[in-house]
């Protein structure tokens, strides 16, 4: 049985048949939102983090991770969703705490644009909608902030990176 393996194997690669992968190159991206823990009276959200290590540098500066998301393969004119969404009762009255984004991603070049809800019942308000202005995102292992709430303490990023693509 192997031999018979090995010689098809071989009469396909002398033929220059192609045999399909599971996995070509593709865009991926990440986003990640922080929020203000409190500890810190004058956190300043940064336009962009270098690396790959961004929740260790934003619990530096006094945020803790909301949500992280991660979306595959991204194609010119994929709509995005992305939601953290905590429903709390608390003394009889239900409270929302959290982040619901719709994103449209474009691969080439790289950008992303869309709407952010900020769900924070305690806060007075119920939602606050956030624009997510058409961004380029030039670089790779770089998290660039799409949005930010000052009100409530909220910023989101997002990093695009080289990988697998196996939606094909």
């Amino acid at each position: 049985m192997k031999l018979l393996t090995g010689m098809l194997f071989a009469g396909l690669f002398l033929l220059n048949v192609s045999i399909p992968s599971a996995a070509n190159a593709a865009e991926h991206v990440r986003m990640i939102t922080f929020f203000d823990d409190g500890t810190h009276s004058n956190l300043v959200y940064p336009d962009a983090v270098k690396g790959h290590n961004i929740e260790q540098h934003m619990l530096n500066l006094g945020a803790d991770m909301m949500l992280f998301a991660q979306s595959a393969a991204i194609r010119n004119g994929d709509v995005w969703s992305v939601q953290n969404d905590t429903l709390r009762e608390d003394n009889g009255v239900f409270k929302d705490f959290g982040v619901n984004c719709e994103l449209s991603l474009n691969a080439n070049p790289f950008k992303i644009a869309g709407l952010c809800a900020v769900f924070m019942s305690g806060s007075g308000h119920d939602k606050v909608k956030l624009l997510v202005k058409p961004t380029l995102i030039k670089d790779h292992s770089v998290w660039y902030k799409i949005f930010e709430d000052k009100e409530h303490g909220l910023a989101g990023y997002l990093v695009r990176e080289d990988a697998p693509d196996f939606a094909k």
